[in-house]
């Protein structure tokens, strides 16, 4: 008589089932095999125990019992390993894009050699609203049906974006990364802002008057000599005349000249040059009667 051995195996190898073998002193021996299988704890682990009966001819028999144990002790596969992953805040504890990575294992993958895996994380919770800026490590575990395991681990990065320059005006201390986002204040102390409007000569919307005062009420200023018409005062405004008025602020044509050598008829404000001055005077007094 010859009865298999017991013996244990991985539940991912093949299972092996022997024949026995059995002698009678009188004839042939029929065999017949009864097999059971008791379940364990999970599902790679069970038990198959084989009944192993020899009969004679004349109905005597002898039985015997193989046992075979099958275990899982092998723990998954990564197959791929999780990626980093950076995070922006977004003002609402960035569940979405945290969950999302989560729930992807950070992208990794892993295989058992007898059953499905099941997917954990040691991942806590964000902080604040924005979510903890900085790095936090995370394990992603593949773990079996019998409790077998296998880890990888990535790396989550929150950050802000905003303005980093700090010598902007809309500088922003929490922020990591620069998002082009910098501004500077305006000639009128706005951040961002475009400065004077076209046409006006403050911050405050004036303009330019007649004489060139900013806001000024001047509306005309035929000389643009920078005094209102309205305040003109007219005389003779060539010092070296007998008849000068310091007080004058736009030449009338009134001042008198000493006779002097080499006298320029044409250079009527005798300062040695006959320019556009002595034609203003000319035409100040063009149709003067004279007597």
């Amino acid at each position: 008589t010859s009865i298999p051995s017991d013996y244990t195996a991985e539940c991912s190898d093949n299972i092996l089932f022997e024949a026995a073998s059995a002698t009678d002193n009188c004839g042939e021996v029929t065999i017949v095999v009864f097999e059971t299988t008791s379940a364990g704890d999970c599902a790679g682990f069970f038990t198959i125990t084989r009944e192993l009966t020899a009969t004679d001819g004349c109905g005597n028999s002898s039985s015997a019992t193989q046992t075979i144990t099958i275990v899982d002790t092998t723990a998954p596969v990564i197959n791929l390993a999780a990626a980093d992953a950076t995070i922006e805040c977004d003002g609402a504890g960035n569940l979405d894009a945290l969950t999302a990575w989560l729930d992807s294992n950070g992208g990794a993958s892993a295989t058992d050699n007898c059953d499905d895996v099941t997917w954990s994380n040691n991942f806590t919770s964000i902080s604040d609203e924005c979510g903890t800026i900085g790095s936090v490590s995370v394990s992603f575990m593949a773990t079996d049906d019998c409790g077998n395991a296998a880890s990888t681990t990535a790396t989550v990065t929150f950050s802000l974006q905003g303005c980093t320059d700090s010598n902007a005006c809309n500088y922003s201390s929490s922020a990591t990364d620069d998002d082009g986002s910098c501004l500077v204040d305006d000639e009128c102390g706005v951040c961002g802002g475009s400065g004077i409007p076209e046409g006006d000569c403050d911050c405050e919307g004036n303009i330019l008057d007649a004489s060139g005062i900013c806001g000024g009420d001047c509306e005309d200023d035929y000389n643009s000599n920078g005094v209102c018409d309205d305040q003109e005062v007219y005389g003779c405004t060539y010092p070296d005349s007998p008849s000068y008025e310091a007080s004058a602020t736009s030449d009338d044509g009134s001042c008198l000249y000493d006779i002097i050598d080499n006298f320029c008829p044409a250079d009527l404000d005798f300062n040695g040059i006959v320019g556009s001055p002595d034609l203003l005077l000319f035409l100040i007094a063009y149709g003067d009667v004279c007597e």
